[in-house]
């Protein structure tokens, strides 16, 4: 039986392409708005930059105040600390000096000793404390004058700028905005409605891994879900994508190639989705599953040379009808692969 597209694409195109014109048209519309009213939401960012600063300086004042009320408590504590240190050497010093009537009413010298190094380790850790929270109140008085002089170049930079003459711009500006929005949400509709109307017809729908998960509502079920090129696709998404399949689900790619791309240094994350769904299946190299598809169309001979014995062991053989699709290079470059060795030159 015939696959019917063809009309099914010429509907689409019937029903969208007005409809296309007209977004295109409220989309130019809103952009000039938006271009009209750039300077005055550059100027309200600088106001609400100024509200972060000035916040973060009155969060600093606070902890100053709190740093130096702590400082205060541990001079007071040191002040003590010294007079009894002082006292309890000035009894040690009589009872040396005392004699034998005198040393049976006063502590002996070995009961006095212990106290004087107690109050020594602690007049040693209550300066630590202290010298500790004196380096705090001075780095965040130099944040706090950073943050100052920032907000005061900010506030000197809006001086004939009033807010609420700003605010209410953009309020006008969202007030134009608002009824291209909702025309513009209706013909979004209208275009979703017909895309899904058209999905429903076709026998064949193709779309990439991650349009398919990113619409859900416009991408079912299907009795078949063929994924090509699966060694770059995410395992969650491509794990999505077959759960769409309610007969069948064909996966075919080149584990030699990339494997999914993923922008963390976290070694779970990694190890989970960074691998490719061969090395997740547990499928090798030589497994009696793997069929390889020897001859490519992609690449000239001369590249395909290059990367054949790496990788594919030189099994991978280009087709002949890549030379004859070659055309002449006109430089004085010859040959399809060049490579320039430019480490000379870093």
């Amino acid at each position: 039986e015939s696959i019917q597209t063809y009309p099914v694409l010429v509907y689409t195109k019937f029903l969208t392409g007005p409809q296309k014109k007209k977004k295109a048209k409220l989309e130019a519309e809103i952009a000039e708005i938006e271009k009209e009213y750039v300077v005055a939401k550059g100027i309200l960012k600088q106001f609400k930059n100024a509200d972060v600063l000035l916040s973060s300086i009155n969060k600093s004042v606070r902890k100053l105040d709190e740093l130096e009320t702590n400082v205060e408590a541990l001079r007071t504590g040191k002040e003590k600390l010294e007079n009894r240190k002082k006292k309890l050497i000035e009894e040690k010093l009589r009872s040396t000096k005392s004699n034998m009537v005198l040393r049976v009413f006063r502590r002996s010298i070995e009961e006095i000793e212990p106290d004087i190094l107690n109050a020594e380790n602690a007049l040693e850790s209550l300066i630590k404390d202290m010298f500790r929270l004196l380096i705090e109140i001075e780095k965040t008085q130099s944040g706090k004058q950073e943050q100052t002089n920032e907000y005061e170049k900010i506030i000197n930079s809006l001086g004939k700028y009033k807010r609420k003459d700003i605010e209410q711009q953009l309020k006008d500006a969202d007030a134009k905005k608002q009824p291209i929005l909702n025309k513009l949400s209706e013909i979004t509709k209208q275009l979703e409605d017909v895309a899904k109307e058209a999905v429903k017809s076709a026998r064949i729908v193709g779309a990439t891994v991650t349009n398919a998960y990113l619409k859900p509502k416009l991408f079912g079920s299907f009795d078949v879900v063929i994924v090509d090129e699966a060694s770059m696709v995410l395992l969650p998404a491509l794990y999505y994508v077959a759960g769409l399949a309610k007969e069948k689900v064909v996966i075919s790619g080149d584990p030699k190639q990339l494997s999914p791309i993923l922008q963390t240094e976290q070694k779970e994350i990694k190890e989970t989705i960074g691998k490719d769904i061969f090395v997740s299946a547990g499928i090798e190299p030589n497994s009696a599953r793997v069929v390889m598809l020897k001859e490519q169309y992609r690449m000239t001979d001369s590249i395909c040379q290059l990367i054949s014995p790496q990788m594919y062991g030189g099994e991978l053989v280009t087709s002949s009808s890549v030379e004859k699709s070659l055309r002449t290079l006109e430089d004085d470059l010859h040959g399809e692969l060049i490579i320039i060795d430019t480490s000379a030159l870093m």
